[in-house]
């Protein structure tokens, strides 16, 4: 009708349903509402509802009219206040402080930083998922049309859940699990089942590394039970695998990687989540075999070998965009601790080395968990006459050291956060 999209801001809405406007609006904001609301002009529809702007009310001895064929009809002046206040009602309703438009370049900035994530240096994108989480938080503060808000929540679910994998990536287990419980109550609001069950996948992922193995068996299974997809389930069945061998239930571990498989063929090769770190590709569940299997031991240090050695080759011929660092990283302390496992030194040390040969900004928590653990395994008194052994130990000790750090944020950044 007006051949363009307009939208009222809230500041501007509240004025006009309080009547507190002191000149008429714009013509095209004017337009807007004629449109909306006929035969009503604007000055009908922004009219203070007292004494000096309403209509009067009609005393009982004039309340029914005659039409000109003699028929009583209702007081007119009482239906047009009346109808008013249902005008202004469908006012409130429709208005918004965010757009179409900004909603799809929200979305696009998400899966921007979804897509970055596995790839980036953690500390080059905190900032901007801060920033962006606190851009949603304040337009939900705010008045939207309910699909709108819907939306809202569901990015802010997302940006949450970006959240707590920074927290996890720099070691901060407390303020991850804050993150992820609000970015659980947002995907609920939201309605979204599937990403319900990504945030029950970080959260048994910050137990397993926060030492709570058990629970991180608890979350993954029921997530699971919740699933929405082949890759929610490969996904959680791939974390409460790794959980059960961390615990001891090596038979458990082994069903959940069977669990896992089936899942994986389900998938067709294909992925049904927004992309990058809400994705599980098939590399990842190689990785993550990896770590399961070697934690078993024994005999199944063979299929561990193996099932690393396939992540790593997935990972180098992947795109740059999705060649996750982290788990490449993981996946050669996980080589690196299969062979020594079986006694094989000098492939431990050339595993380690492609490690110790990552810049700090890549240092994550879980890495260097990781390498601490294989230091410890390199300790032992029948490995303490190698110089190998001895050499690779002090190695890993000094790059343990060293660890990423985020920029301090501005006095400003903090207030409007």
């Amino acid at each position: 009708m007006l051949g363009e999209e307009l939208a009222l801001s809230e500041k501007q809405f509240k004025n006009w349903y309080h009547g507190r406007v002191k000149s008429r609006p714009y013509p095209k904001a004017g337009k807007v509402l004629e449109a909306m609301f006929p035969p009503w002009t604007v000055q009908e529809l922004l009219a203070r509802p007292d004494s000096s702007s309403a209509e009067p009310v009609p005393q009982a001895s004039d309340s029914r009219r005659t039409d000109p064929e003699g028929a009583p009809s209702a007081p007119e002046s009482l239906l047009a206040t009346d109808a008013r206040q249902s005008a202004r009602f469908a006012l409130a309703m429709a208005a918004t402080n965010v757009s179409d438009v900004a909603l799809e370049q929200l979305d696009a900035d998400v899966d921007r930083l979804a897509r970055t994530y596995v790839s980036q240096p953690v500390t080059t994108l905190f900032e901007e998922i801060r920033s962006l989480r606190a851009d949603v938080f304040r337009l939900l503060e705010g008045r939207q049309r309910p699909g709108q808000t819907s939306h809202l929540f569901l990015a802010a679910a997302r940006l949450c859940g970006l959240s707590a994998h920074v927290c996890l990536d720099l070691g901060d287990y407390s303020s991850a699990t804050t993150q992820a419980r609000t970015a659980r109550q947002c995907a609920e609001l939201a309605g979204s089942k599937e990403l319900v069950g990504w945030i029950r996948s970080v959260e048994s992922l910050i137990a397993y590394w926060d030492g709570r193995p058990t629970e991180a068996v608890s979350l993954a299974r029921a997530g699971r039970a919740n699933a929405g997809s082949p890759s929610a389930t490969t996904r959680l069945a791939s974390l409460e695998a790794r959980a059960c061998a961390r615990v001891g239930d090596a038979e458990g571990a082994l069903a959940a990687l069977r669990v896992s498989q089936e899942a994986r063929h389900l998938l067709g090769g294909g992925e049904q989540s927004g992309g990058g770190v809400f994705e599980f590709p098939e590399a990842k569940q190689w990785a993550y075999a990896g770590t399961t299997l070697l934690t078993i031991g024994g005999a199944h240090l063979g299929a561990a070998i193996d099932a690393s050695t396939r992540a790593v080759e997935l990972y180098r011929t992947a795109p740059d965009a999705d060649r996750s660092s982290g788990d490449l990283l993981a996946a050669h302390v996980d080589l690196a601790g299969a062979h020594l496992a079986v006694g094989d030194l000098d492939a431990t040390r050339v595993m380690a080395e492609v490690v110790l040969g990552a810049p700090v900004e890549r240092r994550t928590a879980s890495i260097l968990r990781r390498m601490h653990g294989l230091a410890e395994s390199l300790s032992p008194p029948a490995r303490s006459g190698s110089p190998v052994a001895r050499t690779v130990r002090s190695e890993i000790l000094d790059f343990c050291r060293s660890r990423p750090a985020l920029p301090q944020p501005s006095a400003h950044a903090e207030l409007t956060s």
